[in-house]
């Protein structure tokens, strides 16, 4: 059987389905990245040390930009982002972790 060539309407919605992650990471950076210094503070606070602080708020954004698709816009992005915080450090602490312990 011959493949045929995608049609205009098939090429216009692929283009369209791989634009919203450039769109998401504009709105990703436009809306989380400002509390970045906010979260380090307060995760070299919890888990005192510095080094330690860097790979939970690594975490915390990882974990923030992967499930960024669920999150409402025009809602509270710093809470959200302290609920992923506070998350991570009680599920490492919880899990005995060498990450935080």
């Amino acid at each position: 059987m011959q493949r045929m060539a995608p049609t205009m309407q098939q090429a216009a919605t692929w283009i369209k389905r791989s634009q919203p992650r450039e769109d998401a990471m504009g709105r990703f950076e436009d809306e989380a990245m400002p509390h970045l210094s906010d979260l380090f503070r307060t995760a070299t606070r919890l888990v005192q040390d510095r080094a330690r602080a860097e790979d939970v708020v690594q975490e915390v954004y990882y974990q923030a930009w992967r499930s960024f698709d669920r999150f409402e816009s025009g809602t509270n992005c710093r809470a959200w982002l302290y609920r992923i915080l506070f998350h991570c450090v009680n599920h490492h602490r919880a899990n005995g972790s060498a990450f935080l312990s």
